[in-house]
């Protein structure tokens, strides 16, 4: 007990518009953020990076806490611990623009030091429990408590614990805890507890230092264990593998180049399947399928496992966008991802076999991108009747990275019920108030282009009180942006150089932990010309993003 208290106590101390536009607290959190850091500069595409052009260091670097899907990942590929059970107890990330990794909001609280020592105790007996793990893990078997096999095991888990070349101060530590007991075993069990719980392991430690004198730039360069912590962490949400810490030891991430070529080859030889999990569930706002009801009297469909399936695919989707066409490409890609739960609300013939099944869907004008997925269709329709306003909200949150403000004081939170009042005549009557008018004709006529979905994503005719659906909407500012559905929708938002911008915005967003600024529009600039020359192709972007200044170096202190 006294060493747990000890840590925890480390822990502690080191780490020291109107209508039904209402906002959720996360998406307050993220238009506050988008308009107070990012400013017009950063949102526009002026101010530009020319071909080649050195982008100077904005943003101070925030020290970042795993998150818990960072944590499980790496506590597997350190221990091969399935941790899934024990994070699932972690106290909830606050979120960004729908990120849960932005460090602005990753306050450290008592709860986390509670979960966090009952995580590291159960992960060590867990380790304990299984010889033949337990064994692979240290790799030999201790005689008595800190000798070379535990002095050697210690030195390993150091080393890929806290991300760079043991200390001999860790070690002597670590070891001398070891010592503690008689147990040789205990004293294994005691230095995994240690080190799960150091805010060495907790954070992403960044070293302040100089820039070199004759640096140009005038940031000094992240060293290499860092770079490749950024790295491993952006592309596999765990923890630098034993081949990127030989790459950081060996200089291979001392240039531009060499970050390049060591994350296109990471890419290569590592699935990023987690990584483009977690970045779609920010992105899309995926989260929000948790805390979605539905009446069952009127959806007897709305199932957990009808929830995780909309989820599934919306991942899906965007890792085909991913890996074959482009990010960009996932607004109009022609195929969906279902199980026989979500083809019925799809209305296709159920598939054979187990889990998601890609079905083409070319030809079909309502289903195909992700606009038209019922996980993105549930998580803007926070009721079971459909929210024209809170659709048109989301696609300028998400997808043109340009949040409204929120509701003018004393404007009307909820529109009438729908078997009351049309709803396309009650946004007719929010759009006649000059209160609300400057919003609404933003988002009424894209809200109202998706009007022909339901609540889990189901095509309709007539909508909650039993009146015709919108066949048509707009996205206001485009010359020929009439639409009909999401699958139009996609395509007129893919053209767009807004979204195209939109998408570079949400990747570095996810990659950096911060929200853009000012200063960042020179480096968001040269992402989004990748996105719009190759259409958001992610190895692409991943490669423009670690070659600039803004990933590599810190500003000085």
């Amino acid at each position: 007990m006294g060493l747990t208290r000890h840590s925890l106590g480390v822990t502690l101390v080191l780490v020291g518009c109107g209508g039904d536009a209402s906002q959720s607290s996360d998406e307050a959190t993220s238009s506050a953020t988008a308009s107070d850091d990012a400013g017009a500069d950063a949102s526009s595409s002026d101010g530009g990076a020319g071909e080649g052009e050195v982008c100077a260091v904005g943003e101070p670097a925030p020290l970042r806490r795993l998150t818990a899907t960072e944590y499980r990942n790496t506590v597997r590929d350190l221990l091969g611990i399935d941790a899934s059970d024990l994070v699932a107890d972690f106290p909830v990330d606050a979120s960004v623009a729908g990120f849960a990794n932005n460090a602005a909001v990753q306050t450290l609280q008592l709860g986390h030091a509670r979960s966090y020592q009952a995580a590291a105790e159960a992960i060590a007996n867990r380790l304990l429990a299984d010889a033949e793990r337990r064994d692979a893990v240290v790799g030999c078997v201790p005689a008595s408590p800190g000798d070379d096999c535990v002095r050697a095991f210690v030195e390993r888990l150091v080393h890929s614990a806290y991300r760079r070349p043991a200390e001999t101060t860790d070690v002597e530590a670590l070891v001398a805890l070891a010592q503690s007991v008689e147990d040789p075993w205990g004293g294994v069990a005691l230095v995994v507890r240690a080190v799960l719980q150091s805010p060495r392991f907790l954070f992403r430690v960044e070293r302040p230092r100089e820039p070199a004198p004759d640096d140009p730039n005038g940031a000094p360069l992240l060293d290499g264990h860092e770079i490749a912590t950024r790295l491993s962490y952006l592309l596999w949400q765990s923890s630098p593998d034993a081949w990127l810490l030989e790459r950081a030891a060996d200089g291979s991430l001392a240039d531009a180049e060499g970050v390049v070529a060591v994350a296109r080859e990471a890419l290569e030889r590592a699935a990023v399947d987690d990584a483009l999990a977690e970045f779609a569930t920010g992105w899309l706002r995926l989260g929000a399928l948790d805390d979605l009801g539905r009446d069952p009297a009127r959806f007897p469909e709305w199932t957990p496992s009808l929830r995780a399936a909309m989820r599934d695919e919306a991942i899906a989707l965007v890792r085909a966008g991913a890996r074959d066409h482009g990010l960009l490409g996932a607004y109009t890609i022609a195929s969906v991802w279902v199980t026989p739960e979500l083809a019925t609300i799809y209305g296709l013939p159920a598939p054979d076999g187990d889990g998601l099944v890609e079905v083409d869907v070319a030809g079909d004008p309502d289903r195909g991108g992700l606009l038209t997925t019922a996980a993105v269709l549930a998580v803007t329709t926070p009721t079971d009747v459909t929210s024209p306003v809170r659709r048109g909200v989301f696609v300028y949150d998400a997808l043109l990275c340009s949040p409204l403000p929120p509701p003018p004081p004393g404007t009307a939170g909820e529109l009438p019920p729908p078997d009351e009042v049309a709803k396309i005549d009650a946004l007719e009557q929010h759009r006649s108030d000059p209160a609300c008018a400057g919003c609404h004709d933003l988002l009424d006529p894209i809200g109202l282009g998706l009007e022909r979905y339901d609540a889990l994503g189901r095509v309709r005719m007539l909508d909650e009180g039993g009146h015709p659906v919108a066949e048509h909407g707009t996205v206001p500012g485009l010359p020929d942006g009439s639409f009909a559905g999401g699958v139009e929708l996609g395509e007129r938002l893919r053209a767009m150089p807004e979204a195209q911008r939109c998408v570079a915005t949400q990747v570095f967003r996810w990659a950096m932990g911060r929200s853009e600024t000012a200063d960042d529009a020179c480096v968001l600039d040269q992402l989004a010309a990748v996105v719009a020359e190759t259409d958001g192709d992610y190895a692409e972007l991943v490669a423009a993003l670690v070659a600039s200044d803004a990933f590599r170096r810190r500003p000085s202190p």
